[in-house]
């Protein structure tokens, strides 16, 4: 008989910051649902454990998207009571918790974050039926990623087809790539999972999003040219390179109202108009 060789254990940690060799970055929910249960479980154990608290003498209360689907809510469940050990366990509509949050048991409540939710709540009851959303699968990840796009595209113009040779993420180089000091070289990221890498370089574009976006009061499609006369805000990378963004600044957080495939501007808005002061 054939010994099956057993997996060795994975090791799970929260310090993103640290060059791990070999360090896959995972995302325990995806669209508001549960994608890696056992992630989902260090990340609650881990997380009362900063907190100073037993999570087997404690109730939960997990604050839920309103289109999850009843068997995400049973798994859950079954994780907590099973293998976590919890006494009580409760799940309640995000929604309706922040409706009650500012006082209200009953309003529209729009919520922007892993998705683009409008439900409206009545006497603290969520009317899912007619609740909206607009998909954006990873939630403002979706936004970090266009981000990092306008950041590569501005930070090397692209080249024709023939002489492209990487992909335009390649080229933003987040702190983890670059030497502590001018004077030393820059560190060995050959170790590094490709994972790691692309979640600093969302961090570095979550930051330009959150710095410099801004959303326009009317439809984008329909502000353009006011939009591109506005003075342009100037973005520093890292490595010491200056990006400006004008309308760029703009187009990012129009996919929450357009859906993550639109693109309200197109890309070879004239220089000129984007430079304007």
């Amino acid at each position: 008989q054939q010994q099956q060789q057993q997996q060795p254990p994975v090791e799970r940690t929260l310090d993103l910051d640290a060059a791990i060799p070999g360090c896959e970055v995972v995302y325990p929910w995806r669209d508001g649902s549960p994608a890696d249960a056992e992630a989902v479980e260090f990340l609650w154990r881990e997380s009362a454990r900063r907190a100073g608290l037993d999570i087997s003498d404690a109730p939960l209360l997990c604050a839920v998207k309103p289109h999850m689907p009843p068997a995400a809510r049973r798994a859950l469940a079954e994780m907590v009571f099973e293998r976590m050990d919890c006494p009580a366990f409760f799940t309640a509509r995000d929604v309706t918790l922040e409706a009650f949050a500012v006082g209200k048991t009953t309003g529209l409540v729009v919520d922007f974050g892993s998705s683009t939710v409008i439900a409206p709540v009545v006497d603290g009851w969520c009317e899912i039926p007619i609740s909206r959303r607009l998909p954006l699968p990873h939630g403002a990840r979706d936004l970090d990623e266009r981000m990092l796009h306008t950041l590569s595209r501005l930070r090397h113009p692209p080249a024709p087809p023939a002489a492209a040779t990487s992909p335009p993420h390649r080229i933003v180089a987040p702190r983890l790539c670059l030497p502590r000091h001018p004077s030393q070289p820059p560190p060995d990221t050959s170790r590094l999972h490709p994972s790691l890498l692309h979640y600093h370089r969302l961090e570095l574009a979550r930051d330009a999003r959150d710095s410099s976006c801004r959303v326009v009061d009317t439809p984008l499609r329909e502000s353009v040219a006011r939009v591109a006369s506005m003075p342009s805000s100037t973005y520093e990378l890292p490595d010491g390179t200056q990006l400006q963004l004008g309308v760029e600044r703009s187009r990012v957080p129009e996919v929450l109202f357009e859906g993550a495939g639109a693109c309200p501007v197109p890309e070879d808005v004239p220089q000129q108009q984007q430079q304007q002061q």
